[in-house]
């Protein structure tokens, strides 16, 4: 593997439906001097592609429109070179073999499960690109610090995520506390319909923004209502997850408060 410098920068574009996940990516990539671009749907990310040369495709599985299994087949198979032959980064919470299974059958050149950090992404953009990327510059660590014996959320378990960037830090929680009360409406809306899709993509984008916020105690929930709900069976059962889920999200949402507010 050779050594090289990103001059100029390399360019991803980085395909999730979540602001979370195009926040926290965007910032890593621009730790390893790579220009970004967003898509929030598979056929967004498909126009981008063939409107411009990148040297990444980072996608999620569950994605609107299209999943993100099927852009991918549809660029390798639908696409003219150099376009189609993109490297790419295939990301989901589940990392259960069926999808990792369809991302690598569809033509993505290796899978990395979220929540991930800084150092693996880079692990994995190294893989895949055949070359060392360097990390341009150094975060200050210090200034968020729990004073308080926190029993929702973990710190160390965000710093270590987030790759103890403060300044990230506090933008990612601030997104986290603002899409909190959608989501549980979401959650509640969906039971009632009994719409058991909505209910899986929930759970499923839902379970990585908890788990950037360290938040572990409701990610067996989480993982459990996207298992019901593929299976469309038992909406008792999620109804009696769900007061649960609230209750942890809402308090973990008031410590989370604390700690941008020191």
């Amino acid at each position: 593997m050779k050594r090289i410098k990103n001059t100029p920068p390399l360019k991803a574009i980085i395909a999730d439906d979540s602001d979370d996940i195009h926040l926290i990516v965007k910032n890593f990539l621009s730790d390893l001097n790579i220009d970004s671009h967003s898509a929030y749907n598979g056929l967004e990310a498909i126009e981008k592609l063939k409107s411009s040369l990148f040297d990444i495709l980072i996608i999620d599985y569950h994605m609107p429109q299209m999943n993100g299994d099927e852009v991918i087949s549809h660029i390798r198979t639908k696409l003219q070179s150099p376009h189609k032959d993109i490297p790419i980064l295939g990301i989901s919470s589940s990392a259960v073999f069926n999808e990792i299974s369809q991302f690598m059958n569809s033509g993505a050149n290796a899978f990395l499960s979220k929540p991930f950090n800084l150092y693996s992404l880079k692990s994995k953009l190294e893989h895949i690109l055949n070359h060392e990327i360097e990390i341009k510059k150094t975060k200050q660590t210090n200034k968020l610090k729990a004073h308080e014996d926190f029993q929702y959320i973990n710190l160390s378990l965000i710093k270590e995520n987030i790759n103890n960037d403060d300044s990230l830090i506090s933008e990612m929680i601030k997104v986290f506390i603002s899409i909190v009360p959608e989501t549980l409406s979401n959650f509640e809306k969906y039971i009632n319909e009994e719409n058991w899709q909505g209910l899986k993509n929930t759970a499923h984008k839902y379970y990585s923004q908890v788990s950037y916020m360290g938040i572990v105690s409701i990610k067996d929930d989480l993982k459990m209502i996207e298992i019901i709900s593929a299976g469309e069976k038992d909406i008792k059962k999620v109804k009696d997850i769900l007061p649960y889920i609230i209750k942890i999200s809402n308090n973990a949402v008031q410590e989370l408060k604390i700690i941008i507010e020191k």
